[in-house]
């Protein structure tokens, strides 16, 4: 599903890759198919002034239906390109024979961890557990059944200030500054008499965006100005019981409607004396999930 994804999105490589399946050493069933099944869905979740970011799920199951790898992507497009805002990924291997099916991963430790890419940069892998006794002594202890944040942090977008010279002579200053505030925390809960685990990652952010231009000379001075306030959340919950094979899970994703606020302000006064004039502009833009 990812690889068909990937090709919707780009000619040049779908027809390459078209090419090469064409050879029949390569294109059976022997070299395509694969143990498991995976699934991929994006969705938009903000379109404004040019500039659309969206969202995307990626799950890699196991035959038994036990999940095995799980990306979460947040995009940037626009006219330039798509830039990657944030992804999220869960990785798991060796917990079949926890659940009571060990077919495919015999001798293979348990293991789960979390990567994390922000702005196109990757960081350091977070491992959960990578031993029996470890996933033991989690699921007895609870220690991840409260909310852990993973990343939490304020980040600089730009802070520019540029000097223009006009063909008049005046000089005009521009300003732009912008900041985002990111927090990301997991929690799971696992119970082994049971048999089954709810896991539930949430992922906040807010972005502000402040802009001015000032035009000034000996006579007069005008300026205009502007920010831009934005704030999501995405919460992504999963169910799993494996108490019995094939294994049952439920996957929800939910996040609440998304707030823009826009401030627009003009000013002009006239150096030496005390006119001054004064115009703004409040904008507030509510769009549903």
């Amino acid at each position: 599903m990812k690889i068909s994804h990937i090709l919707s999105k780009n000619e040049e490589l779908r027809s390459r890759v078209m090419k090469i399946l064409d050879d029949k050493e390569i294109s059976h069933y022997y070299s395509l198919a694969q143990k498991g099944s995976s699934s991929l869905f994006t969705r938009p979740l903000l379109s404004a002034d040019g500039i659309n970011v969206t969202y995307g799920i990626e799950m890699e199951m196991l035959d038994g239906g036990l999940l095995k790898r799980s990306s979460f992507d947040v995009d940037f497009e626009t006219s330039v390109g798509i830039s990657n805002l944030l992804s999220v990924g869960m990785f798991a291997e060796g917990l079949s024979s926890i659940a009571g099916d060990s077919s495919g991963e015999e001798g293979v430790d348990p293991t789960a961890g979390m990567e994390l890419t922000f702005l196109e940069s990757s960081l350091r892998p977070y491992v959960f557990f990578s031993s029996t006794s470890e996933l033991m002594g989690h699921a007895w202890s609870g220690t991840a059944s409260e909310p852990t944040p993973a990343l939490q942090g304020i980040f600089a977008l730009s802070d520019d200030k540029n000097l223009l010279v006009l063909n008049n002579g005046m000089i005009a200053q521009l300003e732009l500054r912008g900041v985002l505030s990111v927090d990301l925390s997991a929690s799971i809960q696992i119970s082994l008499w049971n048999r089954n685990s709810q896991s539930q990652v949430k992922n906040a952010a807010a972005l502000l965006m402040v802009g001015v231009a000032t035009v000034d000379s000996d006579i007069a001075k005008t300026q205009g100005a502007f920010n831009f306030m934005g704030q999501s959340a995405i919460e992504f919950k999963t169910d799993l019981e494996f108490y019995e094979s094939p294994f049952k899970m439920c996957l929800q994703m939910d996040h609440p409607d998304v707030i823009i606020k826009r401030n627009f302000q003009r000013s002009f006064e006239i150096t030496g004396s005390k006119f001054l004039v004064k115009k703004s502009k409040k904008r507030k833009r509510l769009i549903p999930r």
